[in-house]
């Protein structure tokens, strides 16, 4: 690999490092669009016909985020039940992330002036739980996720580079970026603030000539956070609709204990399943839940990446002279600012310790999305760094583990959305479509469900997003799922009488079917016995 600064007896061009970097990235993440599946939100809303313009009200009151309605009845009347549609956008969202990844590796390579770095960042980045959860739940995060980040990365761009360049009048580019911001947070908040991973960068790089217009750009997405949330709660405080709840016992807990939410906010312990960033040890294909042990594991990644960005901090400081000190103190407290716009979200899902909620409980992989990409990026330059103070940094054995670290973790991501995600909501399909084909189609017009009474988690990564068996109990509530499975079959999905119960019935009538998951998790449940029981036995 080589770029113009680059001395390296490996010659490969620009465009085929992209190559390369498309082409892992499709190896990884392709069973995301070639498997028939279904995941959690999506089978509530697979098959429903919306009005657009209707959802789009209904999203404002209820989660503040009036476009992500649109973007949702968009996809959702496009799909209806057809799993090629479904497979498309599942292929769409995949190129759409691969092209920010790619954006992302092209500005670090400018930026960073090594083409090795950026692209190992990128990789190691992609191969986080966040992606892989953003992958594996495609349909649903299309609408979630995708515009409000690219909103986001534009808004950086055009403050950054465009308006600068072509010397716009300042006021209106200001207005412009702060209308983008906006518009990204109506799409979705938790992504809103994508454009810090980028900046956490900008800021370590670039000299004090810079400082106000990194400054006027965190007022802009400052101003845009506070102007939503106002509008959110006005909005709640105006309408019948019930509001998200997450949404806002988050503006209850801001307003009537802010002490406990900055408390939240400043504990360490609160950011531990950002810093998880395993997946399947390859060539291991088969790792059993971790438990509370990777509480631990996660600790010891974060003081090991707090120990590099704090003897970055040091070394520059004590190597620099002059005024160049306070530049530097600037410059990281600009990248701790990033982290804190990454960390809102964080904070918002959980804003205060709960009796039934500790502080270490685990984060869905989504919301640590942008403050762990912003850690990733931040730990990048401090690696740089280090590496022209110390030699200790440049030992080929130092950079040879850390890339057999990374490409072993990317190895993994495969294997973590394969079995994680993607292979036990196809199972779920797969049984639910062999149930219904134990009878004929025209010999049933009732189909009961029975719920199960456990759940089990059968392989690690297991959180809130990966792992489950039959995850949460009540999105095998949803009608979506079955009528889906009636509509890959040739049946009308309108024909059946779909009911939920909680016990096996004691008599079955001759029009009914049942689907029994209680039998679906006792499979597994005997299945993870046998792996736990072999771990012991080794």
């Amino acid at each position: 690999m080589k770029n113009g600064n680059s001395n390296s007896s490996i010659s490969i061009p620009v465009w085929g490092v992209c190559l390369i970097l498309f082409v892992i990235l499709y190896l990884m993440y392709a069973p995301s669009f070639t498997s028939d599946y279904l995941m959690n939100d999506e089978v509530n809303h697979i098959g429903s016909q919306t009005n657009p313009f209707q959802l789009f009200i209904v999203s404002f009151f209820r989660f503040g985020r009036s476009l992500f309605g649109l973007y949702t009845s968009i996809v959702y009347n496009f799909t209806d039940y057809d799993p090629i549609k479904i497979q498309f956008i599942r292929f769409i969202n995949w190129i759409s992330l691969t092209l920010i990844g790619l954006i992302l590796f092209n500005f670090l390579r400018l930026e960073s002036k090594s083409i090795y770095l950026s692209f190992f960042t990128i990789l190691f980045l992609f191969s986080q739980l966040s992606f892989q959860a953003h992958i594996g739940y495609s349909v649903q995060t299309i609408s979630n996720s995708q515009p409000s980040m690219w909103l986001s990365l534009l808004a950086f761009y055009l403050h950054f580079y465009l308006f600068q360049k072509d010397q716009y009048q300042k006021w209106l580019s200001y207005i412009i970026v702060f209308i983008i911001f906006l518009l990204a947070m109506q799409s979705t908040q938790t992504y809103a603030y994508f454009c810090m991973v980028p900046l956490s960068f900008l800021v370590l790089t670039k000299d004090k000539n810079y400082n106000q217009q990194i400054l006027t750009f965190f007022i802009l997405a400052l101003a845009s956070f506070i102007v939503s949330v106002i509008l959110y709660k006005a909005s709640l405080e105006i309408s019948n609709i019930p509001p998200y709840k997450l949404g806002k016992e988050g503006l209850e807990s801001l307003t009537a204990s802010p002490l406990k939410v900055l408390l939240t906010a400043i504990n360490p312990k609160t950011y531990w399943s950002a810093f998880q960033f395993w997946t399947y040890p390859y060539p291991f294909h088969y790792t059993l839940p971790l438990g509370h042990s990777k509480r631990i594991l996660a600790a010891i990644v974060m003081i090991g990446w707090f120990s590099l960005i704090l003897t970055t901090i040091v070394t520059e400081i004590f190597k620099s002279q002059g005024n160049e000190k306070k530049q530097i103190i600037l410059k990281w407290l600009w990248a701790l600012i990033c982290l804190v716009f990454g960390a809102i979200f964080i904070i918002a899902d959980s804003p205060i310790e709960k009796p039934n909620l500790s502080l270490i409980s685990e984060r869905r992989p989504h919301i640590t999305m942008v403050f762990s990409s912003v850690c990733i990026f931040i730990g990048a330059y401090a690696f740089q760094a280090l590496s022209l103070y110390y030699k200790i940094f440049n030992i080929t054995i130092i950079k040879s583990i850390s890339i057999l670290v990374i490409i072993l973790n990317s190895f993994g991501a495969q294997s973590s959305l394969l079995k994680g995600i993607v292979k036990t909501r196809e199972n779920q399909i797969n049984f639910i479509r062999t149930e219904l084909s134990n009878k004929s189609a025209n010999k049933y017009q009732k189909i009961t469900v029975v719920l199960p009474k456990s759940n089990v988690c059968i392989s690690e990564p297991c959180n809130a997003w990966f792992g489950y068996t039959n995850h949460w109990r009540n999105h095998l509530t949803y009608e979506g799922r079955y009528r889906y499975v009636l509509r890959t079959l040739g049946i009308s999905d309108k024909s059946k009488q779909i009911i939920f119960v909680d016990n096996y019935p004691k008599k079955i009538a001759e029009d009914e079917i049942i689907i029994n998951w209680e039998k679906y998790s006792k499979a597994h449940k005997r299945h993870f016995r046998y792996l736990y029981n072999l771990k012991r036995k080794n």
